[in-house]
C-alpha cells in the first residue's frame, strides 16, 4: 500500500494547531480566549541588530592606539548620539558617536561592535478558534470547527473577509466585467486566472483578496494588486470541484487566508457538527474508496475515487467522469473531507 500527502477539503471540521514560539518569548493568550489571525498571542524576543563602528579610521589614529581614546568601556550600554570615542586634532575634536542606543560588546582592530537592545515583536496569523492549552514561554495549542480547504500557493499577505462567488463554475476565467461594487471587502472566489486587469478591479472596488483555481506563472513575478490564492496552483487548471462546490456553499462566511509554509489554509469558522478532525497535512494510505485530488500532470485539479493501486507501476486507478483513468500516485494527494 502507497502512502501520499493528504489535503483538507473539509465543509465541517474539526480542526486543531500547535503554535510554537520560533525563539524566547512570553505568550499572552489564556486558555478560554477567542483568538484570530488579528491577535497578538504572543511576543518573541528579538536581538537587536549588530553595528561596526570604524572607531580607527573616524579618529585618524592607527588600530592599536584606539583604547586611549575611548569614552566608554565593553559591555557598557550607550544611547544614540553618545560619545563612544574622541580626539583632540590640531583644529577640532574628532569624536564618534553611538548610531542608536546599545550594548558596546567589543572593541577591537581599531572596531567597537555594538549591538541594538533586544526588543519583542508580536507573533499573529494564529487560526480561528478557541486557546486550549499554553505552555508557557513554548506555545499554544488553537482549536476550532468549521470548513477548511488547503491550497497550493499563495501570492501576498494574509487576508480575511465574507466568501464573493463570482463564478458560476470553476472553468470560468476571471474578466473585468465579472467584478462589480458587491466585491466590496469581500474575498473573491473565481475559476481560472488569466488577466490582472480583473484584479485591478477587485482592488478599485475594496476586495480583500481573490481565490482561483490557478494563473499564469508570470504572476508570481508581478506586483499584483490584492492578494491571491491559487489552490491548483500555477498554470491553466481550473478549481477542483469539491473545493468550489465548499466556496459555493460559504458564499458570505467570513473566512481566513493563512499561509502555512508552502501551503495555504482558508478557514471558515463556524459551530459545525464535525465529521473530520484536521491539524494539519500528513501523509495517508493510497486505498481503494478514497477520494484524491490530482495535484499534478494532464489530469491536474480531478478529484475522484480510488478504485486500486498497481504498485507495479506506481500507478493508482480512479473513477472519472465517463471512464477510469490511470494517474502516477506522485500526482494524488487524499482529500480529508
Amino acid at each position: 500500500m502507497a502512502v501520499v500527502p493528504s489535503v483538507a477539503i473539509c465543509r465541517a471540521c474539526a480542526y486543531r494547531e500547535r503554535i510554537e514560539l520560533p525563539g524566547p518569548g512570553r505568550v499572552v493568550a489564556n486558555v478560554g480566549d477567542n483568538v484570530t489571525p488579528a491577535d497578538a498571542v504572543a511576543f518573541v524576543v528579538e536581538r537587536g541588530p549588530l553595528r561596526t563602528l570604524n572607531l580607527a579610521g573616524s579618529l585618524r589614529v592607527e588600530p592599536r592606539r584606539v583604547r586611549e581614546f575611548l569614552a566608554i568601556k565593553e559591555g557598557q550600554s550607550v544611547r544614540a548620539d553618545e560619545v563612544v570615542a574622541q580626539r583632540e586634532a590640531m583644529l577640532r575634536v574628532l569624536q564618534v558617536r553611538a548610531p542608536a542606543d546599545g550594548r558596546v560588546m567589543a572593541v577591537g582592530a581599531g572596531v567597537a561592535l555594538l549591538e541594538g537592545f533586544p526588543s519583542e515583536r508580536p507573533l499573529r496569523g494564529s487560526i480561528p478558534g478557541r486557546v486550549v492549552e499554553v505552555v508557557a514561554g513554548e506555545s499554544l495549542t488553537v482549536e476550532g470547527t468549521g470548513a477548511v480547504i488547503v491550497a497550493s500557493t499563495m501570492i501576498g499577505a494574509d487576508f480575511a473577509g465574507p466568501l464573493k462567488m463570482v463564478a458560476p463554475v470553476p472553468e470560468r476565467v476571471l474578466r473585468p466585467e465579472h467584478i462589480d461594487a458587491t466585491c466590496h471587502g469581500a474575498i473573491i472566489v473565481g475559476g481560472v486566472g488569466d488577466d490582472p486587469a480583473a484584479l485591478r478591479r477587485a482592488s478599485e472596488f475594496g476586495a480583500q483578496g481573490a481565490m482561483l483555481g490557478s494563473a499564469p506563472s508570470s504572476w508570481a513575478g508581478m506586483a499584483l494588486p490584492l492578494p491571491v490564492v491559487l489552490c491548483e496552483g500555477y498554470g491553466s487548471a481550473p478549481m477542483n470541484r469539491l473545493a468550489f462546490d465548499v466556496f459555493n456553499d460559504l458564499a458570505g462566511s467570513l473566512t481566513y487566508v493563512i499561509r502555512r509554509g508552502a501551503r495555504v489554509w482558508v478557514i471558515a469558522p463556524a459551530p459545525v457538527e464535525a465529521r473530520t478532525h484536521f491539524s494539519g497535512p500528513a501523509l495517508a494510505p493510497l486505498e481503494a474508496g478514497a477520494t484524491v485530488r490530482v495535484a499534478g500532470g494532464p489530469y491536474a485539479a480531478t478529484t475522484a475515487e480510488v478504485v486500486d493501486y498497481l504498485p507495479s507501476t506506481g500507478e493508482a486507478i480512479l473513477k472519472g467522469a465517463r471512464e477510469r483513468i490511470l494517474v502516477p500516485a506522485a500526482n494524488v494527494e487524499v482529500v480529508v473531507m
